[in-house]
């Protein structure tokens, strides 16, 4: 016969132990009994450990601005904000400082570009053409989130030409 913690599991030669739930000591008992009705029996204590999960890559919490193609006029100031935060919000409970552990790593056309504000970037350019920026949080683990990408079509400044004037 055999128990787990007391409760009777299987009646047979061979039984396989799966680990329960829940963390902690466990008591594994066998009785056997010979055809003259000597019992014997063995006691095993086991000690089962919670695993944490594996770490997974930070998600976006905030991407703004959310249309993914933008047109602006040439030297004009477009912000971008992205907030990450760790995939598992226990984690973050646990860890209070982990949200500012996150790095953030903005680029524009594939190279890196630097942002006073890592979670905001400041795109100005005056040279119309088709750009592209994207950004990507680290996690203290190093696992990086997918990208955010923004393309970005700079037109020529408008001329405003002024109105005629009538002089009489």
């Amino acid at each position: 016969v055999w128990s787990l913690d007391g409760q009777e599991v299987a009646r047979s030669e061979r039984w396989q132990f799966r680990a329960p739930a829940t963390a902690g000591s466990h008591q594994v008992r066998v009785e056997i009994q010979d055809r003259k009705g000597i019992k014997k029996q063995q006691i095993w204590q086991v000690l089962v450990k919670a695993v944490a999960p594996p770490p997974e890559p930070p998600v976006w919490s905030m991407v703004e601005p959310r249309t993914e193609t933008l047109t602006v006029q040439a030297g004009e100031v477009l912000t971008l904000t992205a907030t990450a935060e760790l995939a598992r919000q226990e984690l973050a409970r646990q860890e209070p400082a982990a949200k500012s552990a996150i790095r953030y790593v903005w680029t524009l056309n594939n190279e890196p570009a630097q942002a006073s504000q890592p979670e905001r970037f400041r795109f100005s350019e005056s040279t119309p053409n088709t750009y592209h920026v994207a950004v990507v949080a680290i996690a203290p683990t190093s696992l990086t989130s997918s990208a955010p990408r923004w393309t970005i079509s700079v037109r020529p400044r408008d001329i405003v030409v002024p109105a005629p004037t009538v002089s009489g």
